[in-house]
């Protein structure tokens, strides 16, 4: 129903927030950034076909939060990760070519999961 909705989309959101303040304290510590993401996406991986074995059905929602959860974790981290790593990689003194194609990419192809989505459940 509507309510666990908006309760699943609210505990991703918490998720991604915590996972987008957590990314840069472990990377000023202990790894580099292209270490980081490699990290985050095996352990968003796992999580994903972890998700798919352990949770049957209804009755494990609580489950099903939690792992909601870790997957926002997982998703914060990602963003911040590839913004980071994305601006490390531009070559001096052209970053604002480089911002503006980034910014023009991602508007550009925002429509594109939601159609390809559609496309395969049409």
């Amino acid at each position: 129903n509507g309510v666990e909705n908006g309760l699943l989309i609210f505990i991703f959101l918490l998720g991604s927030i915590i996972g987008a303040k957590v990314f840069p304290i472990v990377t000023l510590r202990w790894i580099d950034i292209l270490t980081a993401l490699k990290l985050i996406d095996g352990i968003w991986a796992i999580l994903f076909i972890i998700t798919c074995f352990i949770v049957t059905g209804p009755e494990d929602k609580t489950l099903f939060l939690c792992m909601t959860s870790l997957s926002g974790f997982c998703f914060g981290w990602t963003v911040a990760n590839s913004r980071i790593l994305y601006i490390s990689i531009i070559p001096k003194n052209q970053e604002g070519e480089f911002m503006g194609l980034y910014q023009f990419l991602i508007r550009a192809f925002l429509w594109f999961p939601s159609f390809f989505f559609t496309i395969l459940n049409e």
